[in-house]
């Protein structure tokens, strides 16, 4: 982690009206140039911390500190939002009947119209959206507008960025394409971002570090791989993945269930092909059902023995 950008300190968020309590106790860092994730399932907390963090919404307890500032609460302002921090949500601050150019260019209308030339075409070249400056918003693509989104959030000088949901409207290769281009602009610029989401597989290759959030508490973090090999409890590991339970407590994932065709004792009564492999519903004779992946095609019916690679114990 380079030096401490965001530090969100013993957040709390209780709703007096209702009683909930919906955040407890949150420690958040996030460096210059890294890019964290924060996953969680639907009510876990993730949007009330997201508006806490951007000045949006006022903490219980606790506080957000912004290269070493405390970030002022929402009930402390005229208008709410901290200006050192962007974010990039699904409904974008995007205005369709402007050009691209026009979009980013407001942000800069304080400077010189040379100034704000020049510094048009660097975020452009940036964002990789060289020769859109004339294309009207309404006519982008999903990832087109986001990137004109981020190319904004850099324009009106924020130290940081909030993704929230960032890829949810985009097909697999969109995504994958945005991700690396995402990770390029914080590494060339080392602006901070946070990557709030409910889908694992957009912090794997994108995030240095990821938090997980569960019923409004940090239940475990770390690098992403750690995460999902060593997670510290089955909340955890099931927001991580498919996971099997095996007896004594043990768990597995199906990547490592081993297929011994020379085997007994287990069936495959279900076969599904799942990209790189096969997903398999293997029964055991008495009755307990595991998923496997494989990339061999076995039929369905067929008698197997079944080993496991690897296990996680709680």
């Amino acid at each position: 982690m380079g030096a401490e950008l965001l530090k969100v300190e013993n957040v709390s968020k209780l709703y007096e009206a209702t009683g909930v309590q919906a955040l407890k106790n949150i420690e958040i860092t996030v460096g210059n140039g890294e890019c964290v994730g924060l996953v969680g399932q639907s009510g876990s907390g993730k949007s009330t911390l997201l508006k806490i963090i951007a000045g949006l919404e006022d903490s219980t307890e606790g506080r957000v500190l912004l290269k070493g500032k405390r970030v002022l609460r929402a009930s402390e302002t005229l208008v709410p939002g901290c200006r050192d921090i962007a974010v990039v949500n699904q409904r974008l601050d995007v205005d369709r009947y402007k050009s691209v150019y026009d979009n980013i260019a407001i942000f800069l209308r304080n400077y010189t119209k040379e100034y704000v030339g020049k510094k048009v075409r660097e975020l452009l070249a940036l964002c990789n959206l060289d020769g859109y400056e004339d294309k009207l918003a309404l006519t982008l693509s999903g990832g087109e507008k986001q990137r004109v989104a981020i190319a904004q959030a850099i324009a009106k000088r924020a130290l940081m960025i909030v993704f929230d949901e960032p890829f949810s409207n985009l097909d697999h290769h969109n995504r994958a394409v945005l991700e690396e281009e995402i990770k390029q602009i914080i590494k060339s610029t080392g602006i901070g971002a946070l990557v709030i989401t409910h889908n694992p597989q957009e912090v794997y290759y994108l995030c240095d570090r990821v938090y997980v959030l569960e019923g409004g508490q940090v239940m475990q973090s770390g690098e992403p791989e750690s995460l999902y090999n060593s997670p510290n409890c089955k909340e955890v590991a099931r927001i991580f993945g498919e996971l099997n339970e095996l007896a004594n407590n043990e768990f597995s994932r199906p990547e490592n269930v081993e297929i011994d065709l020379n085997g007994k004792g287990f069936k495959i009564i279900e076969r599904r092909f799942f990209g790189i492999s096969y997903r398999y519903q293997i029964e055991s004779s008495k009755g307990k059902i595991i998923v496997a992946y494989d990339q061999r095609i076995l039929e369905e019916g067929i008698e197997i023995g079944v080993s496991f690679k690897k296990t996680i114990k709680f």
